[in-house]
């Protein structure tokens, strides 16, 4: 075991606490024994303060009677907002909390995005190689906010699945509303799924980390990853891999919500997924704010009281109301350039009058007919005569 306060030191015994440089690392230590909780998370700078709000939520509903090895991921996080985060675990002997610099590893890799999506989210494929002396592992996006004991997550008994997470409640609901969308053969022609509706969501998902390693070569998905172009990216992959072999977890432990909680995808899924998965919204295990709905980037926040919760109990509290308020003026402002376009646009009546005149004049009096040119003449010759 290695003891929780010692400095983190990489394959070359590079320290970076004490070095003042960068910390790079290929593969790590448990922290703790295997019976620990182990956990990882991808975060870039910009999601610091998301990223220390999951933290904040694991630990608030941890159990003294477990331990817990908390990992992040980053290629660009700087030092200043890796300590706030790793401070979060200062005097709580069952967490650790060590951040990862994996620049390295993925230096000069080129993956496909679109959208609001980053290369970071390819990351996550990364966790076989990087656990790979840990049996499995719990994969956390940046984005959610747990509010249940995570050990309960991590003792679940993934038998010989490679993979445990949640339905994706969003994309099943568009394969099985009426008519269902285009994703629906989306998964049948590019997955390769047999049963398009049984598509999971990697946000927060366990990796069986030792029959992924049993069963693939080394950087298996990682390089799977940077061969494929898919639309919803590693995630598209891992239910195009693993199908078959992911376990369903109860919709309690990845709650997605939206942009429009007034207008919910999941209102078309099937009659005994829909209850399960509004009978979670009252009590999530987890909570997950997908597409950027973070309750300081949307004016219509669902769910929003699960985040502020965890979020006031983080250095970045401040910097999140920051961040909302700025965001919203940004908004305001371009709702107001919005409708000053729109008002600008409109025509006077008298404009509209003069438009509707000049298209009668251009139809009896064709541009460049003899008629036209006759009228031209006459009326120059009534202004000179007056």
């Amino acid at each position: 075991m290695t003891e929780k306060n010692a400095p983190f030191h990489t394959l070359d015994e590079f320290d970076v606490e004490y070095s003042g440089g960068v910390q790079y690392c290929t593969q790590i230590q448990p922290i703790f024994d295997k019976k620990a909780a182990a956990i990882v998370l991808v975060s870039s700078d910009e999601y610091a303060p998301f990223a220390s709000v999951v933290v904040a939520s694991i630990i608030a509903n941890a159990s003294t009677d477990h331990q817990y090895d908390i990992v992040i991921l980053t290629d660009n996080m700087l030092q200043r907002n890796q300590w706030r985060i790793q401070r979060q675990a200062d005097g709580i002997e069952n967490i650790s909390i060590r951040i990862l610099n994996i620049s390295k590893m993925i230096e000069g890799f080129s993956f496909f995005t679109w959208a609001h999506f980053t290369s970071n989210t390819y990351y996550r494929l990364l966790t076989p190689d990087v656990f790979a002396l840990y049996d499995k592992v719990i994969y956390l996006d940046s984005d959610i906010v747990v509010n249940h004991d995570i050990f309960e997550l991590f003792n679940e008994d993934l038998k010989d699945y490679y993979l445990a997470a949640a339905y994706d409640t969003h994309v099943v609901a568009y394969c099985t509303q009426t008519p269902p969308l285009e994703q629906r053969s989306y998964n049948i022609k590019e997955l390769g799924m047999k049963n398009p509706e049984q598509y999971f969501q990697a946000g927060v998902s366990v990796f069986n980390v030792k029959a992924i390693r049993r069963d693939f070569e080394e950087g298996y998905l990682i390089k799977q990853g940077l061969n494929h172009k898919l639309r919803w990216l590693d995630q598209d992959l891992l239910n195009k891999l693993f199908y078959g072999k992911i376990l369903r977890l109860p919709n309690r432990w990845n709650v997605m919500v939206s942009n429009q909680p007034q207008n919910l995808d999941e209102y078309y899924l099937p009659d005994m997924l829909r209850q399960e998965y509004f009978m979670s919204r009252q009590a999530p295990y987890i909570v997950h704010y997908v597409g950027r709905s973070m309750p300081c980037y949307t004016t219509n926040p669902d769910l929003f009281e699960f985040f502020w919760k965890y979020a006031r109990k983080t250095d970045f509290y401040e910097i999140l109301i920051q961040r909302m308020a700025i965001d919203y003026a940004e908004k305001l402002v371009e709702s107001v350039r919005i409708q000053m376009r729109q008002e600008l646009g409109k025509e006077t009546i008298i404009q509209r009058g003069k438009r509707y005149i000049w298209r009668m004049i251009n139809y009896l009096l064709p541009p460049g007919s003899k008629r036209r040119i006759y009228v031209k003449r006459l009326a120059f010759s009534l202004k000179t005569w007056n």
